[in-house]
């Protein structure tokens, strides 16, 4: 049988799905070094706000579909 659900509901169940997979965590180290090591560069500059990882991750969960 054929999901009848728009795209914008099967992309939030796929959404949802994730906080209980633990393939979604895999990388945070990665996101947080990388995090951490922009934020360490660019801190003397003025105007700059410290980057969350959080964040970032949440834009690479949106990103890669």
């Amino acid at each position: 049988m054929a999901d009848t659900r728009n795209g914008y509901d099967r992309w939030k169940d796929g959404i949802d799905k994730t906080l209980n997979n633990p393939a979604w965590n895999q990388y945070d180290c990665e996101i947080i070094l990388a995090v951490n090591e922009f934020n360490r560069h660019l801190s003397g500059q003025g105007g700059f706000l410290t980057l969350d990882w959080k964040i970032i991750k949440a834009m690479i969960w949106v990103e890669s579909g």
